[in-house]
């Protein structure tokens, strides 16, 4: 979570290139810089400045100064059988 002005942001905490965590990341001139390997985002939208697409965002409201993210629940993990179901439905033979 970071403020942009008068506005506050709310990402999650994975970066695009290999879900590395933000934790730690360093932001500077509205730039914010992934830990481990320096993917680079604008703080303001969570665009990442080499194309590579969006951060995940939350919606944040702020009321009488207090902040509250919405965070939506977790995906449940699947089982591995449900991981081979699905990639059997998705594998092609050709």
């Amino acid at each position: 979570m970071m403020r942009v002005g008068d506005r506050v942001v709310a990402f999650e905490n994975r970066c695009l290139h290999q879900a590395s965590p933000l934790a730690g990341a360093r932001i500077s001139r509205g730039k914010l810089t992934c830990p481990l390997h320096f993917w680079r985002y604008e703080v303001a939208t969570g665009r990442h400045l080499g194309g590579a697409g969006l951060l995940p965002s939350f919606r944040v409201e702020v009321m009488d100064g207090d902040v509250y993210v919405e965070v939506p629940d977790p995906t449940p993990e699947l089982s591995i059988r449900e991981m081979m179901l699905r990639h059997a439905k998705e594998w092609s033979r050709e």
